[in-house]
């Protein structure tokens, strides 16, 4: 206890900046994240940013396929048989997307995983 209160007895909470022993200034979030990453570290930073921006995205276009995909099911209804056979394609479309989807969210998990540990 006496270790403590010996480095924090010229703690001075209204000196600022230079004068200031104790260096309490901000540093911007991006030199905190790299100050000790390699350059293929950051290379797997930039990838798993990418990828989760990736996801992101194809979150809104898996609804709008979901969306499209109930629309036709009401529209296949009629006598005709030519609805099903856009109902076949909106569904293999949709597979599309959950295959990247999943493989988005895997190389983002992964790469943010070696990254952390790394660090």
């Amino acid at each position: 206890m006496k270790v403590v209160k010996k480095k924090t007895s010229d703690f001075d909470p209204t000196v600022t900046g230079k004068e200031s022993k104790f260096k309490g200034e901000p540093h911007p979030m991006g030199e905190l994240m790299f100050r000790y990453a390699t350059g293929k570290e950051k290379f797997l930073a930039v990838i798993a940013i990418i990828a989760s921006i990736s996801f992101g995205a194809a979150n809104p276009t898996s609804m709008l396929i979901i969306g499209e995909l109930i629309d036709s099911m009401g529209q296949s209804t009629s006598a005709d048989s030519g609805g099903f056979n856009m109902l076949g394609g909106q569904t293999l479309l949709m597979v599309y997307v959950a295959i990247v989807m999943f493989t988005v969210a895997t190389v983002t998990q992964i790469a943010f995983q070696v990254f952390a540990e790394k660090i």
